[in-house]
């Protein structure tokens, strides 16, 4: 559901601003759907068809549902069309399926079968979507794998050899540290994400918790702190013992970029598919997609995080290692960031590539790269850090 989309003009700054007004009211949309209301049981999702101005529900229900018409004249009233797709696994259905993955990958283990990232809910598939770490699995057969989880769910699964990855970005800023900035550690480079605030006057960043190669500097030697406070549980981020400032680096990876955003505000679209967003790496620069899945399960080596995962088109690389941490945003107005999350890494698939193939600033024999990257939204980002919030312009 993408024909809708200019996919040449993904670095173009001005469309992507376009693209973000649509998302806008989708998310208006969605915050009066649910505001008072524990749930609609027969929407299993909400989507952006990107570059138009249509509304997606993934609806398991009647199409002659009363909830259904009213959501259709809600969108209506924002200038939105509504398309619905019809869904034959339910929201709860997934939920479930989640759940059970996640309680249950150590035994998966134990029987062949390395689950490296599962669950939430896929655009592309009507089921569950799993990738499976085929190095690390004594089941080499993807097709018995599938016949496997789907006995025990009693729902489609399409499973997938890939590998979780972590990217472990710009280059000489000063304190207080923007937004996609590197951060030098002894073996390894991260990127910054966000700017926090800690009560009126207590400034730090986060980034990615696995980010754990400091103390960190930037390339001329000025010290970027060490790892502070680390989330727990589907967190999958830290807080860092530098300043950080309310600005996002904008744009290329050439050079020393200076060009920045400000950061206004928190996006209220954390989780819908079909929004284009872009991640501000310090190796690859500004590389945007649309998300694809949300609500997928990502081991990031401390654990299970809670992420979303979005893809270019054509296999185009989007991020690199380096890029952990790095602050996933949309783009709204010119100059204007709104915050979506923190990158944590990617799925290494077909369109994997190493080295100079990346086209990335920093890179050697061994480096990855993808066409997709998975990210905590912010929500989950800030949670376990009481009293910390977003730096906002």
């Amino acid at each position: 559901m993408e024909s809708g989309l200019d996919k040449n003009r993904l670095s173009d700054k001005a469309y992507i601003e376009a693209l973000s007004k649509t998302s806008e009211k989708v998310s208006a949309v969605k915050a009066k759907l649910l505001a008072g209301r524990a749930d609609l049981p027969d929407a299993v999702d909400f989507g952006v068809v990107p570059g138009s101005d249509q509304m997606i529900v993934y609806w398991s229900g009647s199409t002659d549902a009363p909830a259904l018409q009213q959501i259709r004249q809600l969108a209506n009233a924002y200038g939105l069309g509504l398309l619905v797709a019809a869904r034959k696994v339910s929201k709860a259905q997934l939920t479930s399926a989640t759940d059970y993955l996640e309680a249950n990958a150590s035994r998966y283990l134990r029987k062949g079968i390395a689950l490296s990232a599962y669950g939430g809910f896929s655009a592309d598939f009507d089921g569950v979507q799993v990738y499976v770490d085929k190095d690390k699995s004594q089941l080499k057969d993807i097709g018995a794998i599938k016949e496997t989880l789907e006995a025990e769910l009693g729902i489609p699964v399409n499973a997938e050899f890939g590998a979780g990855q972590t990217y472990v970005g710009k280059y000489d800023d000063t304190s207080p540290y923007n937004g996609g900035g590197i951060m030098v550690g002894t073996n390894s480079f991260c990127t910054t994400g966000f700017g926090v605030i800690y009560g009126a006057s207590v400034y730090r960043y986060i980034s990615a918790r696995h980010c754990d190669d400091g103390p960190y500097y930037t390339l001329s030697g000025r010290p970027m702190g060490n790892r502070g406070l680390v989330g727990t549980g589907y967190n999958g981020a830290a807080v860092y013992t530098a300043a950080g400032s309310d600005m996002i680096f904008a744009g290329s990876n050439v050079g020393n970029p200076t060009n920045v955003r400000y950061l206004t505000q928190r996006d209220p679209g954390l989780s819908t598919v079909g929004v284009v967003v872009c991640q501000e790496g310090a190796n690859m620069g500004q590389r945007c997609g649309t998300i694809r899945q949300v609500a997928l399960n990502f081991n990031d080596g401390y654990g299970t995080i809670r992420v979303n995962y979005v893809r270019s088109t054509g296999g185009t690389i989007i991020a690199a290692q380096g890029d952990s941490g790095a602050s996933v945003i949309t783009l709204h107005t010119q100059d204007r960031a709104w915050a979506v999350g923190i990158l944590q890494g990617g799925i290494r698939n077909e369109y994997n590539r190493t080295g100079s193939a990346c086209g990335a600033r920093y890179w050697n024999a061994s480096l990855v790269c993808s066409d997709n990257f998975v990210f905590t939204n912010v929500d989950y980002a800030l949670s376990g850090f009481a009293g910390y919030g977003i730096n906002y312009y």
